[in-house]
């Protein structure tokens, strides 16, 4: 229960507004520090980062106006990890298409080398 409870607290700091000015300028500058120790980060902090960084790609998406996400969205942690999945699952699909239509291109592209194409019965197109 303890776990659940720092978890709902670390997104809640993730998301507020202070935090994440303080994250992008921090990314952006790099000469603000979140925290004294730089280096050998506790569990607690590497979960910090990731929910800044999580909630940082949400705030971005908001900016983009990108479907399905809202305020709304961001302020509930179930629905942010429902949109999380949906946009991850959107991304592998789209990165498929791309590499099968970049394979077609492969395929089509003129070579001086004459090819034959098969259909999917083994016949000659």
């Amino acid at each position: 229960m303890e776990k659940i409870m720092n978890q709902k607290a670390l997104r809640k700091l993730a998301r507020s507004d202070r935090f994440q000015i303080i994250y992008n300028r921090a990314k952006e500058l790099g000469t603000l520090k979140l925290f004294n120790n730089v280096s050998d980060l506790t569990k607690i902090q590497i979960f910090f980062i990731y929910y800044l960084e999580l909630y940082s790609s949400l705030y971005r998406d908001l900016n983009t106006k990108e479907p399905y996400i809202s305020e709304e969205v961001i302020d509930d942690d179930i629905r942010v990890d429902a949109y999380i999945l949906w946009r991850r699952t959107l991304k592998h699909k789209e990165k498929n298409i791309m590499k099968s239509k970049s394979n077609k291109k492969e395929i089509y592209s003129d070579s001086s080398i004459p090819t034959l194409l098969f259909n999917k019965k083994g016949k000659v197109k």
